[in-house]
């Protein structure tokens, strides 16, 4: 969500990389695979990219979806009502805060998915509820 993001389930402007809230989050005309460690909660960490990628949080977040497709069909009233030209194309595509997005990713995870966040090197339960509105 938000103006000229690339990477994955980035909140703000003009970020790059993964799961990142704020603006400018990135690094300028990169080209090279990353090597360098991976901050983790506003501090550097000890995991690089490819940890990262490997870590179960990192797989647990690809279910966080900002958009979702909503057929005619299982629309309620109140969604009809405002989308009264979603008949057309037989629905509607719904647009969730960053908020409720991990909220309706959260309830879908197994605790041993939600615990693989505590395990990310520099947890902090503030910083995490503040990205995603989630309170350990």
């Amino acid at each position: 969500s938000g103006d000229r993001n690339s990477g994955d389930r980035n909140s703000g402007d003009r970020n790059s990389g993964d799961l990142n809230s704020g603006y400018r989050n990135s690094g300028v005309f990169c080209t090279k695979k990353r090597t360098d460690l991976v901050p983790f909660f506003n501090k550097i960490s000890n995991m690089t990219w490819d940890d990262w990628y490997k870590h179960p949080a990192y797989n647990a977040s690809f279910g966080l979806n900002i958009t979702e497709w909503v057929s005619w069909d299982n629309m309620t009233d109140e969604e009809k009502q405002t989308n009264p030209k979603a008949y057309i194309c037989e629905g509607y595509v719904k647009v969730y805060t960053y908020h409720e997005a991990w909220q309706n990713l959260w309830v879908k995870l197994s605790d041993s998915e939600k615990n693989s966040f505590k395990t990310l090197p520099n947890f902090d339960s503030e910083i995490f509820k503040e990205i995603t509105g989630i309170d350990f």
